[in-house]
C-alpha cells in the first residue's frame, strides 16, 4: 500500500507484523509471522470472533471409541491452515518493520517504492487478503471454510460437539475431530481413511500425516493396546515443561516428593512476600501447564492444581 493514500483512522487500525522463531520437539526450527492482534481488540468483540474448539470430554470419549471399536487412526494438521481463508470484504492494514522489510522487498521488488522510515526504522504497509495467523477473526474464518468443506463431503457436525463430525461409509461411522488445523479421522477400514486424506488433500495441499498404533494429538501422547485399550501421556509435555521451568528459573528439579501436594498446601501466610509482576506472570503461566496436564491424564495432581488456580491472582513466595 502506499502509505502516502492512508488516513491517520487507517493507520491506528494497522496490525503490527510479529516474528515468532520457536524450536519444535523434534529439533526442528520453526518461524511464523503473524499479526498484533490488541488494535482490533478495540473495535472487533472477541464474542463475534470466537471459534469452537472441541471438547476435552469428546476428545476422550472418542479415543475410547477408536480403540474399542479398532479403528485405523490418523493424525493430520493442514500447514498454514487460516491463509486458505479469504478474509472477504474487511480491510485490514499490516505493519512491516526492521529488516523484515527488505526481506519482503526482496522476494516483492515492486514493494520498494513504497517502503518509508518511521522513528528512524523502515516500514512497509500491506493489505492483509487471508486470515493471518494474530487476527481476532482468523480462527473462526479457518472454521467456517473448514466445516462448509466437510459438509459439503458428507459429514455431519454433531450437536453436543462443532468440532466432531461423523459420516456413515460402508456401513461404518467415520469420524473426524479437530482443534484449529490439527486433526483426528478414524474409520474400521484403512483404505477409508486413506480416502478421506486423499479428499483432504485435494483441497489443502500437503497435510502432515501421522499414523500407525502410537501417535501424538494436542500435546498427548496417544497409544492404542491390545484389547480396545487406549493410553494417554503427556511425558514429552512434562519434560519440556521441566526444561523450561529450569533455564526461565535457574533452579535445578532434582528433588523427589511422594505426594503432589504437602499438608502444608492450604495453608496461607498472610505475611508472605507477594511475587513481583515478572514472576507472577511466570507463576501464573507454570500453573496453566499444569493444570493442562491434569485434565488430560494426571488426576493425581487435581486438589493441588486447584488450589494453586485460586492463588494466580496474587501470588506469594509461598504459593
Amino acid at each position: 500500500m502506499d502509505p502516502d493514500q492512508l488516513t491517520p483512522e487507517m493507520k491506528r487500525k494497522t496490525l503490527q507484523a510479529i516474528n515468532l522463531i520457536k524450536e519444535k520437539r523434534c529439533g526442528k526450527i520453526k518461524g511464523r509471522t503473524c499479526a498484533d492482534w490488541r488494535p482490533q481488540h478495540k473495535y472487533v468483540p472477541r464474542e463475534e470472533a470466537s471459534s469452537p474448539t472441541i471438547a476435552l470430554e469428546s476428545l476422550m470419549a472418542l479415543l475410547m471409541i477408536n480403540a474399542h471399536e479398532e479403528r485405523d487412526v490418523a493424525i493430520f494438521d493442514v500447514p498454514g491452515a487460516y491463509l486458505h481463508a479469504d478474509i472477504g470484504d474487511k480491510f485490514v492494514l499490516l505493519k512491516v518493520e526492521g529488516e523484515f522489510v527488505d526481506i519482503m522487498c526482496a522476494v516483492n521488488p515492486e514493494f520498494f517504492p513504497d517502503v518509508r522510515y518511521e522513528n528512524g526504522k523502515k516500514v512497509l504497509y500491506v493489505q492483509i487478503l487471508k486470515a493471518l495467523y494474530g487476527m481476532i477473526k482468523s480462527a473462526l474464518l479457518w472454521y467456517t471454510l473448514y466445516t462448509e468443506v466437510l459438509q459439503k463431503e458428507g459429514f455431519e457436525l454433531k450437536e453436543y460437539d462443532r468440532c466432531v463430525a461423523n459420516k456413515i461409509i460402508n456401513g461404518k461411522q467415520c469420524t473426524l475431530d479437530f482443534y484449529d488445523d490439527d486433526n483426528m479421522l478414524s474409520h474400521v477400514e484403512t483404505a477409508v481413511v486413506d480416502n478421506i486424506l486423499e479428499i483432504i488433500e485435494g483441497y489443502f495441499p500437503g497435510p502432515v500425516v501421522e499414523r500407525g498404533k502410537r501417535l501424538n494429538f494436542l500435546g498427548m501422547e496417544i497409544e492404542f493396546i491390545k484389547d480396545g485399550k487406549v493410553e494417554v501421556g503427556t511425558v514429552q509435555y512434562l519434560k519440556g515443561m521441566f526444561e523450561e521451568f529450569e533455564q526461565l528459573s535457574g533452579k535445578k528439579l532434582d528433588r523427589t516428593y511422594t505426594s503432589p501436594g504437602a499438608k502444608w498446601l492450604m495453608t496461607v501466610d498472610e505475611n508472605a512476600k507477594p511475587l513481583d509482576a515478572t514472576k507472577a506472570d511466570f507463576y501464573a503461566k507454570f500453573v496453566a501447564k499444569v493444570l493442562w496436564v491434569m485434565k488430560r491424564g494426571r488426576l493425581d495432581f487435581k486438589t493441588t492444581v486447584s488450589f494453586l488456580c485460586t492463588r494466580v491472582k496474587g501470588p506469594d513466595r509461598d504459593d
